[in-house]
C-alpha cells in the first residue's frame, strides 16, 4: 500500500493537465476529485472541467494530458465525445479514460481511438503509476502504459491507498442538486464508502468489472471528506454507494458519527430490495440518523424478468421493503428498467399500476419510466442474449449492444419523446405520468387512487436519477 507521504511532489516538470466529467448524477464528480488530487501531488498544473456545469470553452491546444472520468455509461459516452473533438484540435495529447468503464470499453473490438490509455478498477494506484511515467518521460510521444495496474481489460484490485477528493476549480455547491426538506432547500454533498459490490445483478456493470468484489474507502477519510463538504455549505450528504448495505458495520460507523458530529446534517443512500428484507431491523435506525430517504432498485414487476437480471428479489419483496420503510418514516424513491428484451405490454402497465397505487409517482423522475436495458462490452448478460438470438451489434457511439423487442420497442420510443416533451416544457412529475398513462392505457382509463397514506411533503433531491 502507499502512503500518501510517497506521492507528493514527483514532477518539476509543469505539465498542463484538464480532467474531464460529463455527468455524475447532479452532484460534483467524485472521480474528478479523486484524479486532480493525485495529479496536483505532481506538481502538475491541474485544470477541472464538469461539461455538467460548466461550458466547454476550455483552450485545448494548451493540455498536455486530457483525463476522462468514466464512472458510469452516460459520462463516458459523453465523455469520449469530448475527447474526440479535443483530439482533432490537439492530436499530441496523451488522453486517460478511467474508472469503471475504463475496463470495460478497453476490448481490441471496441477501441475508441481518441483514449491512449484506459485505467480501471480501483484506479488511485494506476493513475499514481501512470504519473510516475509521466514525470519521468522526456516526450510526452514516448509515453508507454508499461507498468501501469488496472491498464486496458484488465482492472486492478490492489488495495491501495484512497486520496481524499481535491474539490479546487469545480463549481461550488449551489450548482449542483439541492436537497428538499421541510426547512427548506439546502446545499447537497456527495461521497463515497464503499467500491464494487458484493452481489451479481446481471445487467449491471459493476459485477462485469469487480466480479463480486468490494472495497471500503478508509473511514476516516470519508468524514474528512464530508466535513469539507460541510465547511462548504452542505446541509445533506449522499452516499453514492452502489449499495449502501453491502458492508452494514462499516457504513453504520460512518453515519453514526457524521450524526455525532453534525445533528441537522441529514443524507440519503442507495440499498438493494434484497438487503432492506435482510437487514430490516437497521431500517429504524437510518431514521434515527438522519436518512431522508432511499433509492432502491425495484426495476421491474415482472418475476420472471427479475430472475433474469439476477436482482435477488420477487414483486412481492416490493410491498414488504415500502411498508418496513414506511413503518420508520422514511421514503423509498424506487428505479425501474421497464423496457428489456423480454418486456411485455403489461409489465409497463404494471409498474405504472404499481406506482399509482402505492404513492410512488412524486418520487420516479419521468425519464425512468422509458429508459431501455444497456448492454455495455462484458455485460452478463450477453451469453444468455446471444443463445437467445437477441444480441445485435455493437453500437460505438451509444456504447452498448443493441437489441429489439417487436412487442415493446415502439412504445419505448413513445414514451420517451413524450417524456423528452414534458422535460423540455418543465413539467412536473405528476402531469408527465398522466401523459405516459393516457399513451400506455387510453384516455378512458383513469388512473388508480392511491392505497397508502402519502404525506402533503417529500423529501428528496432536485436532481433526478438515471445512469
Amino acid at each position: 500500500m502507499l502512503l500518501e507521504s510517497e506521492i507528493t511532489n514527483k514532477s518539476s516538470q509543469n505539465f498542463k493537465v484538464l480532467i474531464v466529467s460529463a455527468y455524475e448524477l447532479g452532484h460534483q464528480p467524485i472521480p474528478v476529485a479523486t484524479a486532480a488530487s493525485i495529479f496536483r501531488r505532481a506538481n502538475c498544473d491541474v485544470s477541472v472541467l464538469d461539461l455538467a456545469t460548466s461550458p466547454s470553452d476550455f483552450d485545448l491546444r494548451s493540455v498536455d494530458v486530457l483525463v476522462i472520468s468514466c464512472s458510469m455509461h452516460t459520462a463516458s459516452r459523453l465523455g469520449l465525445e469530448f475527447a474526440r473533438g479535443a483530439k482533432l484540435l490537439n492530436p499530441e495529447m496523451r488522453v486517460v479514460g478511467f474508472g469503471l468503464y475504463a475496463s470495460l470499453l478497453a476490448q481490441d473490438e471496441h477501441i475508441n481511438n481518441e483514449i491512449d490509455f484506459w485505467i480501471g478498477g480501483e484506479f488511485e494506484t494506476g493513475l499514481l503509476e501512470f504519473v510516475d511515467l509521466l514525470v519521468e518521460t522526456p516526450k510526452l510521444s514516448e509515453l508507454s502504459g508499461e507498468g501501469i495496474s488496472g491498464l486496458g481489460q484488465h482492472p486492478n484490485f490492489k488495495r491501495a491507498v484512497h486520496l481524499l477528493p481535491d474539490r479546487v476549480g469545480l463549481q461550488s455547491l449551489k450548482h449542483y442538486g439541492h436537497v428538499e426538506r421541510t426547512d427548506g432547500s439546502h446545499f447537497a454533498g456527495a461521497v463515497e464508502a464503499t467500491r464494487g459490490c458484493a452481489h451479481m445483478c446481471s445487467h449491471c456493470p459493476i459485477p462485469s468489472v469487480y466480479g463480486g468484489k468490494l472495497r471500503l474507502v478508509d473511514r476516516d477519510l470519508v468524514l474528512k471528506d464530508i466535513d469539507g463538504q460541510i465547511e462548504l455549505g452542505a446541509q445533506h450528504i449522499t452516499f453514492t454507494d452502489p449499495d449502501f448495505f453491502n458492508a452494514v458495520p462499516h457504513s453504520l460507523s460512518i453515519i453514526r458519527e457524521m450524526r455525532e458530529r453534525y445533528s441537522g446534517v441529514t443524507f440519503d443512500a442507495t440499498i438493494k430490495v434484497e438487503h432492506l428484507i435482510e437487514y430490516q431491523g437497521n431500517i429504524s435506525e437510518l431514521s434515527e440518523l438522519g436518512c431522508l430517504f432511499i433509492t432502491s432498485a425495484f426495476e421491474s414487476l415482472n418475476d420472471s424478468i427479475l430472475n433474469k437480471l439476477a436482482k435477488g428479489h420477487t414483486s412481492k419483496d416490493l410491498y414488504t421493503v415500502l411498508d418496513s420503510v414506511r413503518a420508520s418514516d422514511l421514503f423509498i424513491n424506487p428505479t425501474w428498467l421497464p423496457f428489456t428484451p423480454w418486456t411485455q405490454i403489461q409489465d409497463i402497465k404494471d409498474i405504472l399500476i404499481f406506482s399509482a397505487e402505492q404513492g410512488l409517482v412524486s418520487r420516479v423522475p419521468s425519464i425512468q419510466y422509458g429508459l431501455r436495458l444497456l448492454i455495455p462490452p462484458r455485460s452478463l448478460l450477453i451469453k444468455e442474449l446471444e443463445s437467445e438470438g437477441l444480441l445485435g451489434k455493437f453500437n460505438n457511439e451509444k456504447l452498448t449492444y443493441e437489441w429489439s423487442n417487436e412487442k415493446a420497442d415502439t412504445l419505448q420510443r413513445e414514451i420517451s419523446e413524450l417524456v423528452e416533451v414534458g422535460q423540455r416544457d418543465r413539467h412536473d412529475f405528476g402531469d408527465i405520468f398522466t401523459d405516459v398513462w393516457d399513451l400506455v392505457f387510453g384516455y378512458e382509463t383513469p388512473i388508480p387512487a392511491v392505497k397508502v397514506d402519502v404525506p402533503d411533503f417529500i423529501p428528496g433531491l432536485t436532481e433526478g436519477w438515471f445512469c
